[in-house]
């Protein structure tokens, strides 16, 4: 190759660099000046000094050096990297207790650690390094669960093509479109951001922020959960079609489940007038999280329950990082009033007292 060949392939190599590092509109999030490629990477494993101050601090270069080097040229394990932004006191927090400067209630709740107690036990909801296998399913990270199981830390660039040709999506909170090791497609993000909600997807991010006031779940489809498909793919016995082997369900509207629908049947669906779940629901002043509902004034006939109805994503201090919502006093990360599991139930559920 001459050395015409050399600069112009270089000069592509810059060119290609500039537009990923200053294009944040390509990308979902860790992209333009949210994310330097220098705060998780380091070319030799040599630095010593931040690009323009030294020492390097965690406020100005968030992942010091571990102590030795790594695969994909990464400054420490995945999970040391990833809680050197999101394990602090500020607003992207989402590990353990939560105090940022101006507190608000996660919609994801907080992951626990292995070996941890009290208030974010390892039982309590998804815990980092756990080799356990997941819940309901076969699938584990034998090196322990990483942050990255779950999460693409690059995201997939908006408007960029697959190998087949056809776009891809950003997906929603860079949510990993190959999480438990099978390929699932991508969770379709309304870019509504406070604007008319787009009912076509299937999430409306009302606000930019972690916060729950800011999310609200569509049902983009009547028979399927987006959500649901992309947790099935680790938990897998506990998710699957109305009528199916794993759900079960007879009749319409279905009854006699199995295991419990997480797409496909909405509440109130079953019962008179009188004995309506969905009169239940509304009565309430906090509901949970369904699909089809945008979070103010009555949920329609439509409603979905789906897996976030119930459980924080990340967990909390409940069991399962399940939402104890009664439906009245102050809303928390863990629910509200309630103290137990049955405080949720009755949330979509007339039966008992």
């Amino acid at each position: 190759m001459d050395k015409t060949c050399v600069f112009k392939a270089l000069t592509a190599i810059v060119v290609i660099a500039l537009i990923v590092v200053t294009a944040p509109a390509l990308m979902a999030y860790h992209s333009g000046t949210s994310l330097r490629c220098s705060q998780c990477h380091t070319q030799h494993f040599s630095q010593t000094h931040n690009y323009t101050t030294a020492p390097i601090t965690p406020t100005t270069d968030k992942a010091p050096l571990g102590t030795t080097p790594r695969i994909y040229l990464l400054k420490d394990t995945v999970n040391a990297i990833c809680k050197s932004c999101h394990d602090d006191a500020g607003s992207k927090d989402v590990v353990g207790a939560f105090s940022p400067t101006t507190p608000f209630v996660r919609e994801a709740g907080a992951l626990n650690e292995l070996g941890g107690t009290g208030d974010y036990a390892e039982w309590k909801g998804h815990t980092l390094g756990s080799v356990a296998t997941a819940p309901g399913g076969i699938w584990s990270d034998s090196a322990g669960l990483k942050c990255t199981d779950c999460h693409e830390p690059h995201g997939d660039p908006a408007g960029a093509l697959d190998l087949s040709g056809v776009p891809i999506p950003v997906p929603y909170r860079n949510l990993n479109t190959e999480a438990g090791g099978a390929s699932r497609g991508s969770i379709n993000v309304s870019l509504a951001n406070g604007a008319t909600n787009d009912t076509s997807k299937d999430v409306w991010i009302k606000a930019s922020g972690f916060s729950t006031n800011n999310i609200a779940y569509n049902e983009p489809s009547t028979t399927r959960s987006a959500m649901a498909e992309w947790c099935q793919k680790c938990h897998t016995n506990v998710h699957g079609d109305v009528g199916g082997t794993t759900i079960g369900g007879s009749g319409s509207p279905a009854t006699q489940f199995t295991r419990h629908p997480s797409a496909g049947v909405d509440v109130g669906a079953v019962g008179d007038l009188t004995h309506s779940s969905l009169i239940r629901l509304n009565s309430l002043t906090n509901k949970v999280k369904l699909m089809g509902y945008t979070g103010t004034g009555a949920a329609p006939s439509t409603v979905t329950p789906t897996c976030i109805t119930c459980h924080k994503a990340h967990g909390n201090k409940n069991p399962f990082g399940l939402i104890y919502m009664s439906g009245t006093g102050t809303v928390t990360e863990e629910g509200d009033s309630g103290t137990s599991v049955k405080d949720l139930c009755k949330q979509c559920h007339v039966q008992g007292t």
